[in-house]
């Protein structure tokens, strides 16, 4: 009997220790579904509240290098104007210099990324220099120009794509950028706005001083193409397309090309929203590219619209029936005081990408500053949107059509019609002779150069003749805002 006792207790013996064997195991098999959700939800309480916090902690952290990159760029600036490797003296020009050309670490990178357009903006007030910074990168972080000393980190803003290198500081009315091939060259400008004197440009000014730019261009390749008839007129008002050219009646004209993709040829035909309520009107904002300057993303491109315009009852007309004189006066030497004022107002043209003339100095066709008469004043476009083609223009797209030149007089209907679409050169029904250029005779205390479109070439008249021209607006755009 005890060998029996024996072995049921030995039995009883393994058998709680198989049981205590599968109990372990169960508690190995880890949490409940209810624990893991638990768990689950108070990681995601957590992570709601913590990353937000880290967000903008990270964001903070960026903003305040990018401030801080943004002084020492002014730092490096304030040396190299000391040690006069820039002389920038002048009271009447805000300088902008590329910070990409400073003697400054990282001058091409921000805290977000690599800089699209960054620039130190100097100016000289009262014996000193004040420094301002603008710029922005290819995350679109940037900030609008700031003068030093209110610069801080909620000035840089987010969604920025463009800088507008036109803006002055106080009542100057130039602007001086250096190219950004940091040659110390840099090319002058009209400031087509300012902010005060240690200012900034706000964002969302309802005087509309804002250039959180959006996304649309000023301009973009056209479609199609203008067209118009020859006019079958007989006689002593014969239009030039078939008195001169060979043009029969009622052949029809074609204005401009459509162009190549990636290449500008003057000719090219462009729409433009100079109107700025996002459409492109084939009929009415068509214009032609004429030429450009500048280098790098300050190239500005140059276009002259289809017509020649001018107000009536305050509506701006985009025809030629009306005519004016070049000045009044007679003299050669003031500048288009009278016919300026027949071309599109801000208000019209309205498009805050469009880089008005401003204040703008006038020059002879040799490109010198005095007439016959006197020397050639600076004059101030004031309020318009648009200026006077130049002589220099005119020549320069007739020459790239491949007309050749002839003294005093230029024909170039055949290869540069565009410049005189919707005038008496194609029909003789109450439409202007042409109009006027900005640019007076050098030689003359009266003469000015125009387009003579009846005539086909270019010549010069009395600037105070009321009786045959108008005048055709040019537009000048940031070569960034054209679609091409």
């Amino acid at each position: 009997m005890d060998n029996r006792e024996n072995e049921e207790l030995n039995e009883q013996e393994e058998l709680q220790q198989r049981k205590n064997k599968i109990q372990q195991k169960k508690k190995r098999k880890g949490f409940t579904l209810i624990e893991i959700l638990a768990v689950i939800i108070i990681l995601g309480i957590l992570m709601i509240i913590a990353v937000p916090a880290v967000t903008r902690h990270i964001n903070d952290s960026r903003k305040s290098t990018f401030v801080n990159s943004a002084k020492k760029f002014m730092d490096a600036a304030l040396d190299e104007v000391t040690d006069m490797e820039y002389s920038l003296t002048n009271p009447d020009y805000t300088y902008y210099i590329p910070t990409k050309c400073l003697n400054a670490q990282n001058g091409e990178i921000s805290a977000y990324g690599e800089l699209i357009e960054s620039y130190v903006v100097v100016t000289y007030n009262n014996g000193k220099n004040d420094y301002y910074y603008t710029g922005y990168d290819d995350t679109y972080h940037g900030v609008l120009l700031t003068y030093r000393d209110i610069l801080d980190e909620d000035r840089v803003e987010s969604n920025i794509k463009g800088i507008d290198t036109t803006v002055g500081v106080g009542s100057r009315h130039y602007i001086y950028i250096y190219s950004s091939d940091c040659n110390k060259v840099g090319e002058k400008r009209n400031a087509t706005r300012n902010i005060p004197e240690n200012g900034e440009l706000l964002v969302g000014e309802s005087n509309g001083t804002t250039e959180v730019l959006d996304d649309r261009v000023v301009c973009k390749r056209a479609t199609t193409l203008h067209q118009s008839i020859c006019r079958d007129i007989s006689g002593p008002f014969e239009p030039a397309c078939s008195r001169i050219d060979s043009y029969s009646p009622n052949d029809t004209i074609t204005y401009g090309t459509l162009g190549q993709s990636g290449t500008l040829t003057p000719g090219d035909a462009f729409d433009c929203d100079v109107n700025d309520d996002g459409t492109y009107d084939a009929e009415t904002e068509r214009f032609y590219y004429i030429g450009q300057y500048g280098s790098g993303s300050s190239t500005t491109l140059k276009f002259i619209f289809y017509s020649n315009t001018y107000y009536f009852h305050d509506e701006l007309i985009s025809s030629c029936r009306i005519l004016r004189a070049y000045d009044d006066s007679g003299n050669n030497w003031y500048g288009p005081r009278t016919i300026y004022n027949d071309l599109p107002k801000k208000t019209d043209w309205k498009n805050k990408k469009l880089i008005a003339p401003g204040k703008r100095q006038i020059t002879n066709e040799n490109g010198g500053t005095t007439t016959a008469g006197g020397t050639i004043s600076e004059f101030d476009y004031e309020d318009r949107a648009a200026r006077l083609v130049t002589y220099q223009e005119v020549i320069s797209v007739c020459t790239a059509n491949g007309t050749t030149l002839q003294p005093t007089r230029l024909r170039f209907l055949k290869k540069s019609n565009y410049l005189m679409e919707n005038t008496d050169a194609f029909d003789n029904l109450g439409s202007t002779n042409g109009y006027w250029m900005e640019t007076p005779l050098s030689s003359s205390t009266k003469d000015v150069w125009e387009v003579m479109t009846g005539n086909e070439y270019i010549n010069t008249l009395h600037g105070d003749d009321h009786s045959n021209y108008g005048v055709r607006p040019v537009i000048e755009v940031l070569k960034n805002d054209v679609e091409y």
